[in-house]
C-alpha cells in the first residue's frame, strides 16, 4: 500500500516507511523490479545492480491472468 501515497520511492524511504531490515528488504525488491518475470511488477532507476541507490515506482502497465507471482 506505500505505492498508494506516492508514485516514486528511493530505496531508504521505502526502508524507513516499512522498518524492514535493509538486507531482507532489498530481497524483497530485487526480485520485483529484476527478476526475470515479464513484465516486472516495479521499475527501478537507475538500471543497475545497486538497490540502494533506486528509486521504485509501479509498472502501471502490468498485468497478469494469475492472481499470484512466483518470485
Amino acid at each position: 500500500m506505500l505505492f498508494n501515497t506516492k508514485e516514486e520511492w528511493p530505496f531508504q524511504e521505502i526502508h524507513e516507511q516499512t522498518v524492514i531490515v535493509e538486507k531482507y528488504l532489498e530481497c524483497a525488491l530485487l526480485p520485483l523490479a529484476m527478476g526475470n518475470m515479464t513484465p516486472r511488477i516495479l521499475f527501478k532507476e537507475p538500471e543497475n545492480s545497486n538497490i540502494q541507490l533506486s528509486n521504485f515506482h509501479v509498472n502501471d502497465s502490468f498485468a497478469s491472468k494469475s492472481h499470484t507471482a512466483n518470485l
